[in-house]
């Protein structure tokens, strides 16, 4: 039962963007969605929608109205003459093992053979093709009118064979890096990628590895921020933890300076880095010079400070352990000057959309750095324990997606304020980042990178 909710969940929450419908002189017509890889021809005479919050489309014999696919059972009878077509596509790997067994491999040819009977909601007994193709399944589920002809049949049954999937491995790009990455971002026109023993840059146009940095010994949990010609490499080892300061230029790393215990999250501004470590006791960010490496200040902030962001002119920074909390840090005093009323967060992040925050139950949250207050919300596709930001858009991804085995991304844009389809990026995701038009994610599990260019996300 949990594994059917959770199927259910996903796909009433699986948002596609607006399709294209090329028109031509031709008798059918083609509805395109490059992100979602969904191809769907339908005759001239008949018309198509695809759910803007749902990989669902719906092909009908008679003109929909506006909002059917989110909504198929009609308002109106079914015309004499008249088919209804619904196609509902998941990723497979977000679907438990033993749910992909019911949907065998897509056959040659279909026929209303393979076909088998069910109720439609809103229409009725139908005809149901259920199979799997190309990194997908499919539900295809087709209603008819009192009494269909020959050829509304014979093009409903073309309309579900003229079905095309581009599979996820043509839509996206995944990059062996040599080790298990366990942060990532992005800078310099390329995307950097924190291994336990070095520090691999990756080109931000094709995902090519350029060059590895050897890193200090350590580094079970690396995170990385860069800033000018330096990155800041921290090491969660344990008590002999260190922050690293690589210089990019020379490719080495330039010192290594010692933090009490695990040092976590970071994040440069100016001539500041800014490291938060979580302690059993009360935990701390650490406000490193970035010239000259002395740690200025050791700010409490709480027992289990982890994801930390810039933003507005302060250090934000997200007490894990109870009572949880988002603390704003202002420099000038580097003492807690403020919080935000938010709660149930597990990643932050600041970008050129602005500051916002994500978690299990929440969605995404925009914040105003400067005061702390609510901007907007928006609902996610699940909790969200990874974020990154956009232009114009807000990445969430989760590192599991519950009865199935992978990690998944989505895209919420900001003028839509919805989630995208999601998508499967691995085993592990730990980590996301934008750059060069591209989501860029990375897997612990399987020792990868993937780059998702922005308009197939």
């Amino acid at each position: 039962m949990r594994s059917l909710l959770v199927v259910t969940g996903i796909l009433a929450a699986l948002a596609a963007p607006a399709a294209a419908v090329a028109q031509s002189s031709a008798p059918w017509l083609r509805l395109t969605d490059a992100r979602a890889g969904i191809a769907v021809s339908y005759p001239r005479t008949w018309s198509a929608q695809e759910e803007p919050q749902s990989a669902l489309v719906v092909v009908a014999s008679y003109r929909l109205a506006a909002g059917a696919a989110g909504s198929p059972e009609p308002a109106r009878r079914m015309p004499r003459d008249s088919a209804f077509i619904s196609l509902a596509v998941i990723p497979a790997r977000l679907m438990a093992p033993s749910q992909q067994r019911g949907y065998p491999p897509r056959p040659v040819h279909l026929t209303w053979a393979t076909a088998t009977s069910r109720t439609i909601e809103g229409f009725g007994i139908g005809r149901s093709f259920r199979f799997r193709a190309n990194d997908a399944v499919v539900t295809a589920q087709v209603a008819f009118g009192p009494h269909p002809s020959a050829r509304t049949r014979a093009w409903a049954l073309r309309v579900v064979a003229a079905l095309q999937l581009t599979p996820l491995r043509l839509r996206e790009r995944t990059i062996q890096v040599g080790g298990a990455p366990t942060g990532i971002a992005f800078a310099r026109g390329s995307a950097w990628v924190a291994l336990a023993s070095s520090l691999v840059q990756l080109d931000g146009a094709s995902g090519r590895v350029l060059r590895r940095i050897a890193l200090p010994p350590g580094g079970d949990d690396r995170h990385v921020a860069i800033a000018g010609d330096d990155a800041w490499v921290t090491d969660g080892a344990g008590p002999r933890a260190a922050v690293a300061d690589v210089d990019l230029v020379a490719g080495r790393v330039r010192r290594s300076i010692p933090i009490v215990c695990c040092a976590i999250g970071v994040v440069v501004h100016g001539d500041d880095v800014w490291v938060s470590v979580p302690r059993d006791g009360p935990g701390a960010v650490m406000r490193i010079d970035a010239r000259s490496g002395r740690v200025r200040a050791r700010i409490p902030v709480g027992p289990g400070p982890g994801p930390i962001a810039f933003a507005g002119g302060r250090v934000w920074v997200w007490n894990t352990s109870a009572p949880t909390s988002l603390m704003a840090i202002d420099p000038a005093t580097d003492r807690v000057t403020g919080t935000a009323d938010v709660h149930g967060v597990a990643a932050i992040a600041a970008g050129p959309a602005g500051f916002w925050v994500g978690g299990a139950g929440i969605g995404f949250v925009r914040i105003d750095p400067r005061s702390g207050r609510i901007l907007r919300r928006t609902a996610a596709v699940s909790g969200t324990q990874l974020l990154a930001v956009g232009t114009d858009a807000v990445y969430g991804g989760e590192r599991s997606c519950g009865a199935c085995r992978a990690s998944f991304v989505t895209r919420t844009g900001l003028a839509e304020g919805v989630a995208g389809a999601p998508l499967p990026v691995g085993d592990t995701a730990v980590g996301l980042a934008v750059g060069a038009g591209a989501l860029w994610t990375a897997d612990f599990a399987s020792g990868t990178v993937t780059r998702i260019p922005l308009r197939r996300v």
